[in-house]
């Protein structure tokens, strides 16, 4: 992280709101500070107790890629931080790097204002899936691009997450449990954290995911810069549960830790074993270790998977969002706006599609052969592309 901290390029502003309250309580002093091309040494361990999550994280490699060069906003309440935005200027627009967060609508409001007050030439400001509850803002805003974080908010222990499954899943982990040991006398599951795991541990999951995807005819989209990110993080802060037949690799997660959350990154198995429902057994696994660990959240992450309900994930969705100086700058950029929102509607007809696919009305029992049939319309045409 050291290549994108450079405290001796700060410009520090500092902009103060008073918030109006009934008489007998003291008012508040926000003080909002901007750190122009730079990002000071305190941010990353900030981010992830601000936000929780990778996807806002230094550590992740995305966010180490956007953030060289960005600025970073501040804004605290006394010595306390309560937003930490990192952006980027283009032109007329400022981009905000962090993704997957909730941020209140005072924080968006008090940047958004911050902005635009300090920057006449900026008419847009882009954030990149955020939390959907942005209330109502003084400026013209659109939202566009929804997506998912599938979270489960964790137990205190393994057995209290295995009661709070449905009859029917706890039935069906323990028989296929039972089924894969009886039939694999050396199976068993191994867990290990940080610098104790085993790297060839890491790029056998891998492989393996490799192998999942291709049975799809979908292309791998972990380029061998990203495999190179989720070692190195791995051994720093990460969570491998392997699933071992004597000592060979079967199946297994690798997820990795933010605070007290964790975020799945791999989730593979060999396809030789599909039969006892080993990702799913791997994924419950990786959960309850999580838990004996002291997690509390665990995130599987997009992708709509109905086995991520089964195992009680709850669907915590996310959108991007434009604001915009004024209606003029709104109406300037119609054309883009239209784009957006068109894209929007075929995403979120796909995810009707993909509603249906797991509905029990029999009167809907279209919706999962349509599903299926599109399914494999789009794999054969990516087969083909690949090819």
């Amino acid at each position: 992280m050291q290549s994108l901290i450079n405290t001796n390029l700060v410009k520090k502003s500092v902009l103060q709101a008073i918030h109006s309250v009934p008489h007998s309580v003291p008012t508040e002093t926000v003080t909002i500070s901007c750190y122009e091309n730079a990002i000071p040494s305190f941010v990353e361990t900030e981010l992830d107790r601000l936000y929780k999550h990778i996807n806002s994280s230094l550590s992740h490699h995305a966010v180490q890629r956007k953030a060289n060069g960005a600025s970073t906003y501040v804004a605290r309440k006394g010595e306390q931080a309560i937003a930490i935005l990192l952006f980027k200027r283009e032109k007329r627009k400022v981009s905000v790097i962090n993704e997957m967060i909730d941020i209140a609508p005072e924080e968006l409001e008090r940047f958004a204002s911050y902005i635009f007050s300090n920057d006449k030439s900026i008419a847009v400001i882009s954030f990149s899936l955020i939390g959907d509850q942005i209330g109502s803002l003084p400026f013209p805003c659109h939202q566009y691009e929804i997506s998912e974080d599938i979270v489960l908010t964790l137990p205190a222990t393994p057995e209290a997450y295995l009661d709070s499954l449905s009859s029917k899943m706890r039935r069906n982990i323990r028989r296929y449990l039972r089924a894969i040991a009886r039939d694999n006398s050396t199976f068993r599951f191994e867990v290990c954290a940080g610098d104790e795991i085993n790297e060839k541990y890491l790029h056998d999951l891998i492989d393996l995911k490799k192998i999942n995807i291709g049975q799809k005819n979908i292309r791998f989209g972990i380029d061998p810069d990203e495999v190179d990110w989720i070692v190195r993080q791995a051994k720093l802060s990460g969570l491998v549960t392997v699933a071992l037949i004597g000592n060979r690799v079967c199946g297994g997660s690798i997820s990795l830790r933010v605070n007290d959350h964790y975020f799945g990154q791999i989730i593979s198995y060999d396809p030789a074993y599909q039969k006892y429902s080993l990702g799913i057994l791997c994924c419950y696994q990786a959960i309850c270790d999580q838990i004996s660990l002291g997690a509390k959240e665990s995130h599987l992450c997009w992708g709509r998977y109905q086995y991520k309900y089964k195992l009680m994930g709850v669907q915590r969705d996310r959108a991007s969002l434009d604001i915009y100086r004024s209606r003029s700058a709104y109406w300037q950029n119609a054309g883009t706006v239209l784009i957006k929102t068109v894209k929007t509607c075929l995403q979120e007809w796909k995810k009707r599609l993909l509603n249906m696919e797991h509905e029990e009305n029999p009167s809907l029992r279209f919706g999962p052969l349509l599903v299926k049939t599109l399914r494999k319309i789009k794999r054969f045409r990516m087969a083909g592309d690949a090819a």
